[in-house]
């Protein structure tokens, strides 16, 4: 009877310890939300890290049912306010799968609609969909915003805008815009976003309207780049902001041959700038796209010194183009057509030109030298 006893009193003093760790987990999460609220973040941190540790406790002593699923949310809950969404995103799936109508169903999926949202993880848009009809209007609200950008990135048009239909803020104007302007409403597009424009508004990351625009009607898109270029000081866009717009309108499906090179040359001019590197970048490999032998490449790569002084990431790029370019020449110097092995080289060769520098037109050429028979 004594033996018994103990083995009861065992078992309740388990069942209270896992009990308390998942009262603990909630009361720190409550307490790290309200730090958040009150502008403590530090505090906040400290809370959720002591939160996801009980969680994973709870978890770990009682991983089944309700409670483990609860457990399951609230360490993924404090991993993804503390940005670890690698390690949360796994434990707010589980939990949804097991507990898909729990009363903390919306703000799991928040959570893991803004965990996939943040990696561009195109499944952010299911974990928003079920959002979109929620009692609580702040998390309806964020649901449309979200769920429209979703769309928008997976070029869903009419539904963006039906799902973007009233909902406030400047990264929702910029959503609307773009999808505006991918059904050939252009016009009302740009009246979308004309408040933004009168304000002179730089916050806005116009590059995703740009190349939009770029993408149907090059015209409308350097248009609006003439809007954003003209703003006033002291509004007037910084250099890293101006390259950027210059590269998203050069990157556009619709824009020339000239006129893109044009727009890569202005990005390119600023040093230290993250987009002025790529633009450099991109010139170098459009000019490789228009040279037709290895000649062309070599004259091409000697006057890349000025796309890599002073810029070690476009330097590193074209450094590796620059290598392929002289063993292409080399072999190309060096190897009579017909000679053992010759054709097998020219056609190697031929594939590095148009696989690993993207130049069609001299992998012709190498092609050209292979003899028939």
């Amino acid at each position: 009877m004594k033996r018994m006893t103990m083995v009861v009193a065992l078992l309740l003093a388990t069942g209270c310890t896992w009990s308390n760790s998942l009262y603990h987990a909630r009361r720190l999460s409550r307490a790290a939300e309200r730090a958040e609220r009150e502008n403590r973040p530090f505090e906040a941190g400290t809370y959720w890290g002591q939160a996801a540790t009980k969680a994973d406790t709870a978890y770990a002593r009682s991983p089944d049912g309700k409670g483990g699923a609860e457990a399951l949310w609230l360490r993924g809950h404090a991993l993804a306010r503390l940005n670890d969404c690698a390690s949360a995103t796994p434990l707010l799936e589980r939990a949804w799968l097991v507990m898909p109508e729990a009363e903390w169903r919306d703000e799991l999926l928040l959570d893991l609609g803004r965990c996939r949202d943040r990696v561009g993880d195109s499944r952010s848009l299911a974990a928003f969909m079920p959002l979109l009809d929620s009692p609580d209007s702040a998390v309806r609200l964020e649901a449309h915003a979200r769920a429209g950008r979703a769309m928008v990135t997976l070029e869903r048009w009419d539904e963006a805008l039906a799902t973007l239909v009233g909902v406030p803020g400047n990264p929702a104007r910029v959503d609307r815009s773009i999808a505006l302007a991918a059904v050939n409403r252009t016009d009302d597009a740009i009246r979308e976003v004309e408040p933004l424009l009168v304000a002179q508004d730089t916050t806005v990351t116009w590059e995703r309207l740009l190349g939009s625009l770029a993408d149907r009607d090059a015209a409308d898109a350097v248009s609006l780049l003439d809007r954003l270029v003209a703003f006033r000081s002291p509004n007037a866009p910084s250099a890293r902001l101006l390259s950027a717009w210059q590269l998203a309108v050069a990157l556009g499906k619709s824009v020339p041959p000239t006129l893109r090179t044009s727009l890569l040359k202005e990005a390119a001019r600023p040093v230290g700038v993250p987009a002025a590197s790529q633009a450099r970048v991109r010139l170098a490999e459009y000019q490789l796209a228009t040279a037709d032998s290895p000649d062309s490449l070599t004259a091409l790569s000697s006057a890349w010194d000025a796309l890599t002084d002073g810029d070690p990431t476009a330097g590193l790029v074209l450094g590796r183009y620059r290598r392929l370019i002289v063993d292409l020449k080399r072999e190309a110097d060096s190897i009579v057509a017909g000679a053992p092995q010759g054709d097998l080289i020219f056609f190697h060769q031929a594939e590095i030109a148009r696989d690993s520098l993207a130049s069609p037109q001299t992998a012709s050429w190498f092609l050209r030298r292979i003899e028939p028979g």
